[in-house]
């Protein structure tokens, strides 16, 4: 075994004018509650800001929105279908809730979404909330039945809470047909 010298200390050149640089600590910033962005500013309560401790989804709720749910306009959600659309990727890793920001390449061709319900462990449709109000028809989408608000619980992803489970979710497309 080589034995290792230690090296010899060197004085750095003293610094005229200029103080010594302390280390920084990191800092997290605080951010808006996602349930305020995802529900179009729509909450009966203000959300506490929000410092994410990890990048995992429930992280960009405030403590409220995470234990008491929130509820989101039915007008701005669709159900995803596979008319035609390929689903290779549903929400994109960015800094911000939304996805689909024009000139991403490989998007879907929906205007700023977010999908929901989308997990292995989620049961129904998956679910698309859209950032605006449209009434175009989107490729791969359709609307929900019903006009009430529908309210979402947070966990690895949004999921319908309570009775939006199942019956408040079938398109308005099959719900007119006659059985």
């Amino acid at each position: 075994r080589r034995k290792r010298r230690k090296p010899i200390p060197m004085e750095s050149p003293p610094t005229v004018g200029k103080p010594e640089k302390q280390p920084r600590k990191l800092r997290r910033s605080a951010f808006v509650c996602w349930a305020r962005e995802l529900s179009g500013g729509s909450l009966p309560y203000e959300c506490e800001p929000v410092s994410p401790r990890s990048s995992a989804f429930r992280e960009h709720f405030c403590l409220r929105c995470r234990s008491e749910g929130f509820a989101i306009p039915s007008s701005r959600i669709r159900v995803a279908t596979s008319d035609g659309v390929p689903m290779r990727r549903w929400n994109q890793r960015t800094a911000g809730v939304w996805n689909c920001l024009p000139g991403q390449g490989d998007t879907l061709p929906w205007p700023p979404h977010r999908v929901c319900n989308q997990t292995s462990g989620c049961t129904g449709p998956k679910l698309v909330i859209l950032r605006h109000e449209t009434s175009d028809s989107l490729p791969g989408l359709a609307r929900v039945s019903g006009t009430a608000p529908i309210s979402f619980r947070v966990g690895r992803t949004l999921a319908p809470a309570g009775s939006h489970a199942a019956a408040d979710l079938i398109p308005a497309a099959r719900a007119a047909r006659p059985p």
